[in-house]
């Protein structure tokens, strides 16, 4: 029978693999609902929320969406002494995701109607399409956060950046 030292050595041993496994299994992909609207980044990663000299950008939104067209859209996040980036976004109106999403660059994908990096990225810039949705939802918003992550090799000294855009129906 072990003693209560050694079962204690072995379960703080057991403990730090599976937290350092749930810790490190992300730099493949975020996990779902960190897009921006209620969770982030952050949520994971400790560091600075929108501080620093990097940000988060959506390009290629129309000022109003016309129903059923696809739009060709490009995330960038910038950051400096950064090892790589990543990112979640979700467009959402009505508190549900709207239109749709294809992934176009590579090292993206799209999981349960989000775009995320897949892997980390070394440029930071990600492009993909937005079909609007077929019919008139009004406000659509674009939820999404990013990440410039730090020097060390673990999630501390990050950085995180959100936004939100609006755009409406023509």
């Amino acid at each position: 029978m072990l003693n209560q030292g050694v079962r204690f050595f072995f379960f703080l041993v057991f403990f730090g693999w599976i937290a350092s496994f749930t810790l490190w299994s992300n730099s493949s992909n975020p996990p779902k609902g960190y897009h921006g609207e209620s969770q982030n980044c952050s949520s994971c990663h400790i560091g600075n929320l929108n501080t620093g000299n990097g940000s988060i950008s959506l390009s290629g939104l129309p000022t109003a969406y016309t129903p059923g067209q696809t739009y060709d859209l490009a995330l960038t996040v910038l950051g400096t002494n950064s090892r790589g980036y990543g990112f979640q976004l979700i467009p959402k109106a009505n508190g549900s995701t709207s239109g749709s999403l294809e992934a176009v660059s590579s090292g993206m994908a799209i999981e349960s109607g989000a775009a995320e990096h897949q892997g980390t990225s070394i440029t930071g810039s990600w492009n993909f399409q937005w079909t609007a949705p077929a019919t008139d939802e009004g406000t659509v918003t674009f939820y999404a956060s990013g990440l410039a992550t730090g020097g060390t090799s673990g999630n501390d000294g990050d950085y995180v950046y959100t936004l939100s855009q609006n755009i409406s129906a023509n």
